[in-house]
């Protein structure tokens, strides 16, 4: 994905905002997320585009959910992970709360897709 030098200026003081958020350094998020310090330093910085695969590894180190890089590129805000932050926070009923509801949510994601919408929604409670 190409990056225009606003985007990526906008996108560099969010993660740097979260970064702060979560106390970490540069090199710890890079560790993180599997990235190298000299790629993520790229990224945020550099002419070049990025991946979606190496966009997906900011989001996990920065705790936020999927496409959340993505979606700040598009002008849009990244959205953080509760399932990670409770995880991290040791809040075990929050933890199983939404992971059901993930679980509902793929639930209906799956009975849309057999095309069993009215049928599949109403057998889980929605």
């Amino acid at each position: 994905m190409d990056i225009t030098p606003e985007e990526r200026g906008r996108l560099d003081r969010l993660m740097d905002a979260r970064r702060l958020d979560l106390g970490l350094t540069w090199r710890e998020v890079a560790a993180r997320g599997g990235l190298s310090y000299e790629s993520l330093r790229e990224i945020r910085t550099g002419p070049g585009g990025t991946r979606t695969l190496t966009m997906r590894k900011i989001d996990a180190a920065l705790e936020w959910l999927p496409g959340s890089v993505e979606r700040t590129l598009n002008g849009g805000e990244p959205q953080n992970d509760p399932l990670t932050y409770a995880e991290r926070t040791g809040s075990e009923a929050f933890i199983g709360e939404i992971r059901e509801g993930r679980a509902k949510v793929r639930a209906r994601e799956e009975a849309e897709r057999e095309g069993r919408n009215g049928k599949g929604i109403s057998a889980l409670g929605g």
